[in-house]
């Protein structure tokens, strides 16, 4: 089985779970699944949201010579926007080393 037929028939199966209103083991069990196999795809696809969530889209509205970013708990981040490429990098390692 390659690699994308995996990971899309263990989210079907993770799908199938979260309806089905059993226990992760029962559900494994009743359908012959592995669950090893299980608890390891659901933490990957976890994982995979998880990151998908952090990152909020950023709207340019017109040009300017200073961007602002909306930063969690509503902190206002201001930046020239000829030094974006500079400044934007340090804020995003320091958001991603306190969570």
């Amino acid at each position: 089985m390659e690699q994308v037929d995996k990971a899309q028939f263990w989210e079907d199966q993770i799908e199938g779970w979260s309806k089905s209103g059993v226990a992760q083991r029962r559900y494994c069990e009743d359908n012959k699944l592995s669950f090893s196999s299980f608890t390891y795809w659901r933490g990957k696809q976890q994982v995979k949201k998880t990151a998908a969530n952090k990152w909020l889209p950023i709207k340019v509205t017109a040009p300017s010579s200073t961007i602002s970013v909306i930063l969690p708990g509503n902190i206002r981040l201001e930046v020239a926007a000829s030094s974006l490429a500079e400044v934007l990098p340090v804020v995003y390692r320091s958001l991603r080393s306190s969570h």
